[in-house]
């Protein structure tokens, strides 16, 4: 598994806009992307995760094999509560957009019988970066965006279950 670090490098890219006689410069940060590499026994947060932890943001690739025995007529793969965005490879193909609401996606089109391979994509936002800076507190934000709580958020997938489904079959289908 790897996890990309975000940080900001310290140097500063000026872009400069010239628009009806007006000039204005935009200042950001560039991004350093530090690679953080691991193992896991089973699927947690980034902030269960020793060589990761907390303070982190940024972008995390899973990747494992799961063998499917096909007796089922199709399966859900659930993801558990997804703080930002999420993409799901199984077998190489896309298994479309994820609901952060209802994370859960209908992968049945995308298994095949015995040996497959899903792979995650997991970007968290700069969170759990700017509070450890010290950017942002945590609690109830009242001027900048009311009623809006910042917290450490546990960034990464909790799981991916895999549901296997039946359809019922009604009596004109005997």
């Amino acid at each position: 598994m790897t996890v990309e670090a975000w940080s900001p490098s310290g140097e500063i890219e000026t872009r400069t806009e010239t628009l009806f006689g007006v000039t204005t410069n935009e200042y950001a940060y560039k991004t350093d992307k530090r690679e953080i590499r691991f193992s896991l026994d089973r699927l947690d947060t980034w902030d269960n995760v020793a060589a990761v932890g907390r303070t982190v943001s940024g972008r995390g690739f899973y990747r494992a094999s799961f063998s499917w025995d096909g007796d089922a007529d199709g399966a859900v793969l659930d993801l558990g509560r997804i703080v930002e965005f999420v993409r799901v490879k199984i077998n190489g193909a896309e298994a479309g957009p994820i609901d952060l609401n209802v994370p859960r996606a209908d992968v049945s089109a995308l298994l095949r019988r015995g040996e497959n391979v899903i792979e995650i994509e997991y970007c968290s936002n700069l969170n759990n970066l700017q509070l450890s800076r010290g950017k942002v507190k945590e609690g109830i934000l009242v001027n900048e965006f009311p009623g809006y709580l910042t917290k450490y958020e546990s960034y990464g997938p909790r799981r991916a279950l895999l549901i296997p489904y039946v359809t019922p079959k009604g009596r004109d289908d005997e």
